[in-house]
């Protein structure tokens, strides 16, 4: 998911952020993977991102709060039916290398914490455009929780439809992954709740022949202009990286930050 940057190693970043917190190593056999972690947002009094230059902007009403128990830390909370975070447009939130017919998928995760105080249409992560074109899409409707990643048009998708009823006033965890393949099984996509791999298939609705890069702006707790899908609640410990975690890795985050100590 990163298009000409480079990455520290994972204990680099360790000693430039945690110092003598460190919780992961190369090898180290334990704690949080910060390999290929690239954006980082754990809300402790801003929205800057941890790791990288992605820093969020909070818009229409969402504001920062003390209360997560889960990481120890801060989170954003989504006031009204309109406010989301901004993480603006940047390619590396995409999970194509190009705009082309030559253009190739890539790998990528995504990681967050949740709190959702009312049970309506809930939107965790978007890119693309509602009225024009999508890339992917975390979000809660109808019974079920949806990972969507969109195709040449918004017809075109691979996707995970898991029947989910959506907990109220409880911190839950969701990490969605791609393995950048959507010829190889499952189409390359995997969806964990609270660090459980669910069993629900993926599908594939019209024909996906990889995403296109789009430019739009990425954001957190709602669908675009659409007042109807956004996050009623909180959100903390949104982690992006540019490879497919493994059930170890999701683990990992899971139990350290359910222990109540901060990835970064």
């Amino acid at each position: 998911m990163i298009l000409g940057k480079s990455y520290l190693g994972s204990t680099e970043i360790t000693k430039a952020y945690l110092g003598s917190n460190v919780v992961y190593e190369a090898g180290g056999g334990g704690g949080i993977p910060t390999a290929n972690l690239f954006a980082y947002y754990g809300f402790n009094g801003d929205t800057l991102d941890a790791v990288g230059i992605n820093d969020g902007t909070l818009v229409s009403g969402a504001a920062l709060t003390t209360t997560n128990p889960k990481t120890s830390t801060g989170a954003v909370e989504f006031t009204s039916g309109t406010s989301y975070v901004n993480l603006g447009i940047s390619s590396d939130f995409t999970l194509t290398d190009g705009i082309d017919v030559n253009r190739n998928d890539r790998a990528g995760s995504f990681s967050f914490w949740f709190n959702a105080e009312t049970n309506k249409n809930s939107v965790f992560i978007f890119l693309g455009s509602v009225t024009v074109l999508r890339e992917y899409l975390i979000f809660f409707t109808g019974g079920n929780l949806y990972f969507i990643l969109y195709g040449t048009t918004n017809s075109d998708s691979i996707r995970i439809i898991h029947p989910y009823t959506l907990p109220l006033n409880e911190w839950h965890h969701i990490t969605a992954t791609y393995n950048g393949d959507y010829t190889s099984s499952n189409f390359g996509l995997n969806l964990y709740i609270d660090k459980v791999k669910v069993s629900t298939p993926a599908v594939q609705l019209g024909t996906y022949t990889g995403q296109t890069r789009r430019g739009y702006d990425l954001v957190l707790g709602k669908f675009g202009v659409n007042i109807d899908y956004t996050l009623d609640g909180k959100m903390d410990g949104v982690g992006f990286w540019d490879k497919e975690l493994s059930q170890e890795e999701v683990t990992a985050i899971y139990d350290e930050q359910n222990l109540g100590n901060e990835l970064i």
